[in-house]
């Protein structure tokens, strides 16, 4: 079965919205993106913490079902161009491809496949918000408004992941040439819809996420260069917002029929894009860290300056001292002991009186 479990290589590599060059070299870039940032991410959290945090292991699941899926998209590429030129332009052999004996197992294994790409990418990108849900709640734990709202925006963005990466097998529940139903009809608009909801759910949760590094904004005095760095990740977000948009506009070609090439590329984008963008919060922190020290190195820099220059004035003066005293009498040791000693009224302690006798030999020289 594995021989024929593929479909035949399209005769137009052109075919569709996106070239299979392109859609090969782009996905190839940002995917070896995302795993350089995420790889320089954690060296940068070990090295600032010497431990691994939750959201750490969030996104190294969220790494290993993003290799998974990039896996998939680079061995049905083949698939999903066929199948855009059955779709679009079909030719002689195409047809004859798709009336062969073996095309209800061809298409049930490209029907499984693709469906798993998108419960991947989903479980992908949804990692990536709870990271970052993750990564806002030491910031919020002890404002009581924030922390309540970070509770509800954690469990819809659980929810919304449930919905989303079930949402393909809610749509379309037939498997093989039964899977045609989902195309046409009733079926084709069922189809739509969920695909609206699911980007739909996309959106709301990045809004969610986004508002709320908005409220530390006003709750929290914060200097220019973490409000900028504030603002970056904002417009990430509006970048990933409008990646959800543009797949959700290009979902429908040649009347009553989804775009899967469309489609995967933009879920393998979007997807790649999160963990780039979490992976961005470690180089602002890395940054936030070294300018903490620089400043902390000026002002031990000053102190340290102004530490000696009073050491040495304090020292000066007790060699100024010294040289006025030269040369007259030494005071006895003994003279503030037995000066104690008759301030008591002659009841100190022996060790008082001890001290008295040590120092007789001095009192005597004296004389």
């Amino acid at each position: 079965m594995a021989p024929t479990s593929t479909m035949p290589a399209p005769d137009d590599a052109n075919v569709g919205r996106i070239p299979m060059l392109a859609f090969k070299v782009v996905i190839g870039i940002f995917f070896a993106l995302s795993l350089i940032f995420a790889s320089v991410r954690t060296a940068i959290r070990i090295g600032q913490h010497r431990r691994v945090y939750s959201d750490d292991l969030v996104l190294l699941f969220g790494c290993v079902t993003l290799i998974a899926a990039t896996i998939i998209i680079f061995v049905i590429t083949d698939t999903i161009y066929w199948d855009e030129q059955l779709i679009l332009d079909p030719s002689p052999e195409v047809l004859t491809a798709a009336l062969s004996p073996d095309f209800f197992h061809r298409v049930l294994w490209y029907q499984q496949t693709v469906f798993s790409f998108i419960t991947l990418t989903w479980t992908t990108i949804f990692a990536v918000k709870i990271c970052f849900l993750l990564f806002f709640r030491q910031m919020v734990e002890r404002l009581n408004g924030l922390i309540l709202f970070w509770r509800v925006v954690l469990g819809i963005t659980i929810l919304s992941y449930c919905i989303c990466a079930c949402g393909v097998f809610i749509s379309c529940s037939h498997f093989g040439l039964a899977a045609l139903k989902c195309t046409q009809g009733s079926g084709f608009t069922k189809n739509l819809a969920l695909a609206a909801t699911d980007v739909s759910l996309d959106l709301v949760t990045d809004l969610l996420i986004i508002s709320i590094p908005v409220f530390l904004l006003f709750k929290v005095k914060i200097d220019l260069l973490q409000k900028l760095a504030v603002a970056a990740f904002l417009c990430l977000s509006v970048c990933m917002i409008m990646v959800a948009i543009v797949r959700l506009s290009g979902l429908r070609i040649a009347g009553t029929n989804i775009d899967i090439q469309w489609q995967v590329f933009w879920q393998e984008v979007e997807a790649t894009l999160s963990v780039i963008m979490i992976s961005i919060t470690a180089f602002r922190s890395l940054l936030g860290m070294k300018a903490a020290a620089a400043r902390d190195k000026k002002h031990r820099a000053w102190y340290s300056y102004r530490r000696k220059l009073i050491s040495r004035k304090t020292r000066k003066s007790a060699e100024d001292e010294l040289d006025t005293n030269r040369g007259l009498p030494s005071i006895p040791g003994a003279t503030m002991t037995g000066l104690r000693t008759y301030i008591r009224g002659g009841r100190g302690p022996s060790i008082m009186m001890s001290k008295v006798d040590k120092h007789e030999p001095l009192l005597g020289e004296e004389h």
